[in-house]
């Protein structure tokens, strides 16, 4: 590759190293191995890991990365999408419980949801095969145990 782009692949697996904030890297991951799908897992920066701290990233950041791996998908005739979301984002906010839409719509995790709103408009606009994928909690632990 002499796009100056780190890389390391394995039987399964490409990591392509760039930013997806510019069209070129996320075109780069792609055309590496034009995959049967993507998966997207990005996460607005805020000032600390608390979910509830200032955003440091711009406004539509993921919004705008699943653009670029909108843009680089039909260049490469990728058609499967999925994408890593927050619960309650787009039309599972209903079930959101009432104290946490609250929480998510009156503090700083309100800027956030607003782009990953953005990004369903977005993907669904996309006509590609798409899956949201909005886990309702994640944690960290040491358990290794594979549940099925």
């Amino acid at each position: 590759m002499d796009s100056g782009l780190k890389w390391f692949s394995s039987a399964l697996t490409f990591l392509i190293t760039g930013t997806p904030t510019k069209l070129d890297d996320v075109r780069a991951a792609i055309q590496a191995s034009t995959p049967d799908a993507v998966i997207v897992a990005l996460n607005a920066c805020r000032t600390s890991d608390s979910p509830f701290a200032a955003p440091i990233s711009p406004p539509q950041f993921m919004a705008d990365c699943n653009g670029s791996v909108v843009v680089a998908m039909k260049e490469f005739s990728v058609q499967n999408l999925v994408i890593m979301q927050a619960f309650a984002v787009g039309a599972s906010w209903p079930h959101m419980p009432c104290v946490m839409s609250g929480l998510m719509s009156k503090t700083n995790m309100s800027y956030q949801y607003d782009d990953h709103n953005h990004t369903v408009q977005e993907v669904q606009a996309s006509g590609f095969t798409w899956v949201m994928v909005r886990p309702t909690r994640l944690v960290e632990t040491d358990d290794m145990t594979v549940h099925e």
